[in-house]
């Protein structure tokens, strides 16, 4: 009776062995699809596998053979995995596929079945050197190819630590590969491009800035701009996380100019919009938005101004992180005019925050506003906490007024929750007001001695105690809302506002904290021109103004209200 505990035989534990070597070459075989020539020998070992298979269990050389090509085969597919092959490579692999080759022969006639007079003299004389020779030359021809890419890796590192331009590298143009279009901005001459891309010796993707001109002749310097002004922000002292930074320029000899930015590849839109938990979007939103002011607020240090011309100007990295100035859109701050840069930033901001959060109610009517909302303005502006002579004498014109209104609300875990630390936040919602304060004038000042790490304190424990209710539902107790603060703006000459072509406009707005959620109400009032000629008066402004994108922002009333009123 055979022993039970007695070891596997070597020839079973080669069978085994083979069987799980020809599955691992089978699907790295299918998954190297892209290097053909290594797709050819780990397609050449696994038939080789298979033929030793067929071959009798008690030839130890050959299984001891076959282990090795597989062994290798494996190991070529990993050395070469991610590279970009050269020339030189290239070769050294068509060598070793030649070596594979006669290993495959030697199985394939050993597989065939002979007469057994044949097979013992081959066993004793032939098999034992045929192999050991093979097995040699796979050594030799492995040596070569990881002593070349070892070299070759060598030389990358040191030439793209060598050839630098004042810190930056200078790349040519096979050294980066374009990965798809992130934006384009048309010119006379022709397209600036602006693509994701890998470079080759890093692992991150980044972003490639060229020029396609529409015609051969046409020189690019002017329509791909100058990298000075993310050169003179990308050192360790001036760099910021949440700017693009300069990390590569085009070789002068290149026949193509471009730049190479360390920044995010993804719209910011794009990156939110694909979470689809509505909290957890609403703390990714929030992180971004205040880490893009810490951004705006580090460039104004350095006398630049970011200047968004959408909230996809905003792009973020496989890990969320956000950046601004990848797309010609920094300039130093007497180049643009304060109002314009403040307001393009903040709608852009406001926007980005409605693509991602989504008004609960959104809705037109005429009537008047003491009707208006089912009567839900009027209680907010008869629950203003002392309200201005200004604001009163303002509303008395207005509030019996037939007039258009567009109003949405929206419930929210708090206006700013964010896991970024407290000092950061406190920073970027002051430098938010600081901003919001260009455009808007406040002539009839209140509140001007705020403690802004007070009122960023107070925000954030709301934001403690209001995460993760969002979406839920809530009792009518909860849903009739209750202290709140409220601003009320004159807007004149305005060319556009909420999608509506009006020249003047009334907005009113509520942040209000019920206990369980955020609220915030918001009223685009329309006005005539003549009731716009009377708050003008009573404002004493000037009857003339000045008429552009943004016109005028003058801010009538800041305060608290108590608000007793169901919401929608």
């Amino acid at each position: 009776m055979p022993n039970v505990t007695e070891p596997r035989t070597p020839t079973l534990w080669a069978s085994v062995a083979l069987s799980g070597a020809s599955i691992a070459l089978r699907i790295a075989k299918e998954a190297t699809s892209d290097v053909p020539i290594v797709r050819q020998i780990l397609g050449v070992t696994v038939n080789i596998v298979d033929l030793a298979e067929k071959i009798e269990k008690n030839r130890e050389a050959l299984h001891a053979l076959v282990d090795k090509t597989a062994t290798l085969a494996e190991a070529i597919n990993n050395i070469v995995s991610g590279r970009i092959i050269d020339e030189q490579v290239t070769q050294l692999l068509e060598r070793l596929t030649r070596v594979f080759k006669k290993v495959e022969d030697l199985m394939s006639k050993e597989a065939r079945k002979s007469n057994i007079a044949n097979k013992l003299y081959r066993g004793l004389f032939i098999i034992q050197r045929e192999t050991e020779k093979l097995s040699e030359e796979l050594d030799n021809e492995m040596r070569l190819l990881t002593l070349a890419a070892l070299l070759r890796v060598d030389t990358k590192v040191h030439g793209a630590e060598d050839y630098t331009d004042h810190q930056f590298r200078r790349l040519r143009e096979y050294e980066v590969q374009t990965l798809g279009i992130i934006t384009e901005r048309e010119t006379e001459q022709g397209t600036v491009r602006f693509a994701k891309a890998r470079v080759e010796g890093t692992s991150e993707l980044m972003v490639v800035k060229y020029f396609q001109s529409r015609t051969p002749q046409h020189r690019v310097a002017d329509d791909l701009g100058h990298p000075d002004t993310l050169a003179a922000i990308s050192s360790l002292g001036k760099s910021h996380p949440n700017v693009a930074r300069l990390y590569g320029l085009a070789t002068t000899r290149g026949a193509t100019p471009f730049t190479v930015l360390r920044a995010g590849v993804y719209p910011v839109s794009q990156y939110l919009l694909a979470i689809g938990d509505l909290v957890t979007r609403y703390v990714a939103w929030s992180d971004i938005e205040l880490a893009v002011l810490g951004g705006a607020e580090h460039l104004e240090h350095m006398a630049l101004v970011w200047h968004p011309r959408s909230y996809d100007s905003i792009v973020v990295n496989d890990h969320g992180q956000p950046f601004i100035g990848a797309f010609d859109d920094l300039f130093h701050k007497d180049v643009l005019p304060a109002k314009d840069q403040a307001v393009d930033m903040l709608f852009a901001l406001g926007e980005l925050k409605d693509v991602a959060l989504d008004w609960g109610y959104i809705h037109d009517e005429y009537s008047d506003l003491d009707t208006c909302d089912e009567g839900r303005l009027k209680s907010l502006m008869d629950g203003i906490h002392s309200p201005s002579p200004i604001l009163e004498q303002v509303w008395a014109r207005v509030h019996h007024e037939e007039l258009s209104v567009h109003w949405k609300w929206r419930k929210e875990p708090r206006e700013h929750w964010s896991t970024i630390n407290s000092t950061e936040q406190i920073k970027a919602i002051k430098y938010m007001h600081d901003v919001h304060a260009r455009w808007v004038v406040s002539p009839f000042k209140q509140n001007t001695n705020l403690e802004w790490s007070l009122v960023a304190e107070k925000e954030i424990q709301i934001g403690l105690q209001s995460v993760g209710r969002l979406g839920r539902d809530t009792t009518d107790e909860e849903e009739h809302l209750s202290h709140g603060n409220v601003d009320v703006v004159f807007l004149r000459n305005m060319r556009s506002w909420s999608n509506h072509d009006v020249y003047h406009t009334l907005l009113v707005r509520l942040w209000c904290w019920t206990g369980t959620f955020y609220a915030k109400c918001s009223y685009v009032i329309t006005l005539s021109k003549s009731i716009a000629a009377d708050i003008s008066h009573i404002l004493d402004l000037p009857d003339d103004g000045v008429e552009d994108r943004w016109g005028e922002a003058i801010e009538i009333f800041h305060g608290e209200s108590t608000v007793t009123m169901r919401m929608v």
